[in-house]
């Protein structure tokens, strides 16, 4: 027999209308000729699954339709009992046997009779319908399936990132998603879309009520993109995440923003970040924002809100009572946007954490935010790395939060700090669990070196200018030297490091005072424009007092500081440029 204890047997009745399976006889249903063959009516039970074949009524070449009475038929679920019997053939029952087949009560479906358990339908999944969509669409625009999505249909996520997403391709994905029932986030980041691709999407949103988080960043929307999806956004009730970051937007497009904000739609989280909102854009945000009574996460950073921008954002959070996370790093505001900030915090009740990294805040902006952060009872994460804070305003930050109960975590970056932010630090940690980021302590620099005679009293900026054309370096050179990580710009972990290799006579205790004077933008760091702007003014200074008299040089803080540095590094045979009355 071979291989009949892996097959279904089958042998045809008289009239040809049925097969004879084991000791039963099925139905079969006619060809679309109107002819039923028998030739290819063999099902392999153990490696083809027939659910897919049980849909459809018609016998093809490939395949045949088994359907059944539900009240005479029950296929047994043991593949080992549909062996062709060893007796003789049998009538079939005249009950089974008519002229007319009728098949009204013939069930689509295959079951599966079990002595233990009544008859359950073998369902067709969702990713399968999802996935048919897909190849279908392939074919349609003779496209070649992408292996990677086809796999993730049947999953919960679908990734495409940096994937090229345009035109058919486009289509054909989108058609996917909206058969798809389990998928419930969706990826395309830096799938080149475009406003064309954003009317993809929209369908997808507007068909498909199971996606939740849907990651839109880098795909170049632009103005068109974003009103279509704004459109989709205020009437889906699905959506809860939605990522909008590096998509080329302005102040322009804001408009369509604070509708959305308006809008009654259900989102949790929105990433506006990497985009181009600026001081316009930033107070129709705000407008948006203050009366958004569903987003709990906003990302702002890395857009340009200053001045007008970042104070109505952060007025916004004086009334939004549902906004837990606000990002609005890099974005450069200082003083104006912490004057904002701090009468938000003021009288929010709502937001957990903040983060104002990278905006140039210094003494003076922490100074005005503390005064509102004071008064917060809710705040329990503030962000302040890579600002130009200084240890003392470090230190006053801590001491804020010493005071208010509900900060858990701080985060200073790589901004140094005192010996008194240290004991200050280790006292509030005795009492409650709070967690703090900052860098080396510059005290321990301090003690490092306890003789005065090394340094030279005066000006920093004067005594580096002075060491440098005395000693004729080459300020590019110098600036290499200093800048040990190569990223075009001196923090003051580097500055300390480099002028004690250098032996620059400048007390490190004077090193903060000296990049707060050349840091003309106030991130916290030199760069080689600002170091070059800062050597031109000294100089233009020198000069000058050299072409008035050399005794207005000598009476000068730079004479003063050219003549203990000339005493200085004669004492220790460095060689000094002399200088000469300019003509």
């Amino acid at each position: 027999m071979g291989d009949q204890t892996n097959h279904i047997h089958e042998k045809p009745s008289e009239d040809g209308k049925q097969v004879f399976v084991g000791t039963t006889f099925l139905p079969l249903l006619p060809h679309k000729s109107g002819n039923v063959g028998t030739s290819r009516n063999r099902l392999h039970f153990g490696k083809l699954d027939p659910r897919p074949l049980i849909r459809q009524r018609g016998i093809t070449r490939d395949a045949i339709v088994i359907a059944r009475r539900k009240s005479e038929l029950a296929l047994p679920a043991s593949r080992d009992t549909l062996i062709y019997p060893s007796k003789p053939y049998q009538q079939p029952p005249p009950a089974l046997v008519s002229d007319k087949y009728d098949d009204s009560d013939v069930s689509e479906e295959l079951y599966i009779s079990e002595d233990t358990a009544p008859p359950t339908p073998i369902k067709r999944t969702t990713e399968v319908s999802g996935l048919k969509a897909y190849l279908t669409a392939c074919k349609t625009y003779s496209l070649v399936p992408i292996t990677k999505f086809k796999r993730q249909l049947e999953g919960e996520m679908v990734s495409l990132k940096n994937h090229n997403i345009q035109g058919n391709t486009a289509k054909a994905i989108a058609l996917a998603l909206e058969s798809s029932y389990s998928i419930t986030n969706v990826d395309l980041e830096g799938s080149f879309l475009g406003p064309i691709g954003a009317i993809y999407i929209a369908d997808i949103l507007n068909n498909s009520h199971n996606i939740t988080v849907l990651n839109l960043s880098g795909n170049k929307l632009m103005s068109r993109g974003l009103q279509v999806i704004v459109e989709t956004m205020q009437k889906n009730t699905s959506l809860l995440s939605l990522d909008l970051s590096d998509n080329s937007f302005t102040d322009k497009d804001t408009s369509c923003l604070k509708d959305l904000l308006l809008s009654s739609c259900v989102l949790r989280e929105l990433n506006l970040s990497k985009n181009g909102f600026e001081d316009s854009g930033g107070v129709l945000i705000a407008q948006g924002l203050a009366q958004n009574k569903t987003i709990k996460k906003l990302n702002l950073s890395w857009n340009h809100l200053r001045r007008n921008g970042a104070y109505a954002i952060g007025q916004s959070i004086k009334t939004n009572t549902k906004l837990e996370v606000l990002d609005v790093s890099w974005n450069g505001f200082d003083v104006p946007g912490c004057h904002g900030f701090s009468q938000g915090l003021d009288a929010n009740t709502s937001l957990r954490e903040l983060n104002i990294s990278s905006n140039r805040i210094g003494p003076k902006g922490v100074a005005k935010l503390l005064e509102g952060l004071k008064r917060n009872t809710t705040l329990a994460c503030l962000k302040l790395a890579d600002n130009p804070l200084g240890p003392n305003g470090a230190l006053a930050v801590l001491n804020a939060a010493m005071k208010s109960h509900s900060i858990e975590e701080l985060d200073f970056g790589n901004q140094p700090v005192t010996a008194e932010f240290e004991d200050l630090l280790t006292k509030i940690q005795a009492g409650r669990d709070i967690k703090v980021r900052y860098g080396k302590e510059p005290s321990k620099a301090k003690r490092e070196v306890c003789d005065e005679t090394l340094y030279i009293a005066g000006n920093p900026l004067i005594i580096l200018f002075e060491f440098i054309r005395m000693k004729k370096l080459d300020i590019l050179n110098l600036f290499k030297t200093l800048d040990a990580d190569s990223n075009h710009s001196i923090s003051w972990e580097e500055f300390r490091i480099g002028v004690k290799k250098s032996h620059i006579p400048v007390r490190p205790k004077d090193l903060e005072q000296m990049i707060d004077k050349m840091d003309l933008d106030k991130d916290g760091e030199i760069n080689f424009s600002e170091l070059i702007v800062a050597q031109k003014a000294h100089n233009m200074q020198a000069e000058k007092l050299l072409a008035w008299s050399l005794d207005a040089f000598h009476d000068s803080p730079i004479g003063q500081i050219y003549r203990d540095l000339h005493k200085r590094c004669s004492d220790t045979n460095i060689y000094l440029k002399q200088y000469k009355l300019v003509k």
